[in-house]
């Protein structure tokens, strides 16, 4: 399965998810983006930031070394904003204790797609 497909399949399953552990009341609302980032923002703001960063990646899909990663970054930016155009913000249900932060699937596979970019960018030794 390729990453594009594991990306849908996160949508899939994550976007369902927030709003389950939201109707459950586990969890956190993230009013930022990724992680909590910018937190405090307008949500037109933060919905207008979320579009134009996956337009930006969906052009960056045809540099074929990074093409993994900017299909993880576009399609976790694009988990995280059907919630936040629902709900009004992201809701983050997993809890990472050891350093203390709320997030979800759309935000690991963000970081997974931040974690590829890096490794595309490390030159053959």
């Amino acid at each position: 399965m390729s990453l594009s497909w594991l990306g849908l399949v996160v949508i899939l399953v994550d976007v369902p998810l927030q709003f389950y552990f939201r109707f459950l009341g586990r969890g956190v609302e993230n009013s930022g983006v990724s992680f909590g980032w910018l937190a405090g923002l307008n949500t037109w703001l933060v919905v207008l930031i979320y579009l134009i960063f996956i337009l930006w990646a969906g052009r960056k899909l045809s540099q074929r070394k990074k093409q993994l990663a900017w299909s993880a970054l576009a399609l976790g930016g694009l988990g995280n904003l059907i919630p936040r155009l629902w709900l009004g913000g992201v809701w983050d249900y997993i809890y990472f204790a050891p350093g203390g932060f709320w997030f979800n699937l759309s935000d690991a596979l963000i970081t997974v797609g931040v974690v590829l970019y890096m490794w595309s960018e490390i030159p053959p030794a």
